[in-house]
């Protein structure tokens, strides 16, 4: 990519394994996530297939059933769709990577200034040749707010802030939470630095605890992502309970206003739009395509009812 013009950093993976752990075996990773320009995903896209990757996202309806490509949908829609990245995959199966100009999907409605992440981005000696990367500050960030779109589901992201602070012991991680707050993420990161002290004993200064721990809604977040690690039935909520508690991670109003915007459209489009489940009821040439928005009203009250037949006695 390098020779090619085309800046690239790698998130995650394993970049981060050698940077915070100082072996590549020590974390587990399935994919190599790469960040690039928007820009730039066309000559990217070009690139990995003249090397041997091919493009396998899957394209997905507004309801987030992934639409088989039979019906006709080019799978390169998939990221303009849910704007994020594309997914390649090596013709022998065995690497994948996901090719990214956002941090976080649209769906989690959190958006980082990539501008601002590309300004800071720095080179790391890597495996004998040089890579971009970002500084630690801006690295908190990215694992926590990976961390809470997730709901903390995996130890081994916590792991990862407290290895990242306990390697860079010289930065100063109270001015790194004022940063994160500059870009609406202070209440992510008090989450990630939270659970990294509460559960693996990470060391903290007792300014940055006083700092997290003001933030009752940082404190009570933490403690239900540490009683769903460790709980049998994981996390299973609907969908509007996972909107609202995503929104109190949102600690400025006009994110949480964009929020509330995004999941009303996305509402929406559940209910407008037709999917796969659409077209699979009654196949339709192309020409006849607009005739599936009035199937779809059909189709979703017909299964309504049908629902609630089921639950009378």
């Amino acid at each position: 990519m390098e020779t090619q013009g085309i800046p690239a950093v790698s998130l995650k993976g394993p970049v981060l394994a050698t940077t915070i752990y100082g072996n590549l075996a020590l974390r587990h990773f399935g994919d190599l996530d790469i960040l690039v320009h928007k820009r730039d995903i066309p000559s990217a896209e070009d690139l990995f297939i003249s090397q041997g990757y091919r493009l396998t996202a899957q394209l997905r309806g507004a309801d987030g059933d992934t639409i088989p490509q039979e019906y006709g949908f080019d799978p390169r829609e998939a990221a303009y769709l849910d704007p994020k990245y594309y997914i390649f995959t090596s013709d022998d199966g065995r690497v994948r990577v996901d090719l990214q100009w956002r941090i976080t999907r649209r769906s989690f409605s959190f958006s980082l200034d990539t501008e601002y992440l590309w300004e800071r981005a720095e080179p790391l000696s890597f495996a004998g040749t040089t890579v971009l990367t970002f500084p630690p500050e801006d690295l908190l960030l990215i694992l926590c707010v990976h961390g809470c779109k997730h709901h903390w589901r995996q130890l081994k992201w916590i792991c990862d802030v407290a290895e990242l602070v306990c390697v860079r012991k010289r930065v100063d991680w109270g001015r790194a939470l004022e940063r994160a707050g500059a870009q609406g993420g202070r209440r992510m990161c008090a989450i990630g630095l939270l659970l990294a002290h509460d559960l693996l004993g990470m060391n903290l200064s007792e300014e940055v605890l006083r700092k997290i721990r003001v933030d009752s809604v940082a404190k009570s977040a933490a403690t239900q992502f540490r009683q769903q690690l460790f709980s049998d039935v994981g996390d299973s909520s609907p969908d509007f309970q996972n909107f609202a508690f995503n929104l109190r991670l949102r600690e400025r109003l006009r994110d949480r206003v964009r929020y509330r915007l995004y999941y009303l459209g996305q509402c929406l489009c559940t209910a407008a739009i037709p999917n796969a489940k659409d077209q699979a009821l009654l196949p339709l040439p192309a020409f006849l395509t607009f005739l599936y928005y009035l199937l779809r009203p059909i189709r979703l009250l017909g299964e309504c009812g049908l629902s609630l037949l089921r639950r009378l006695p």
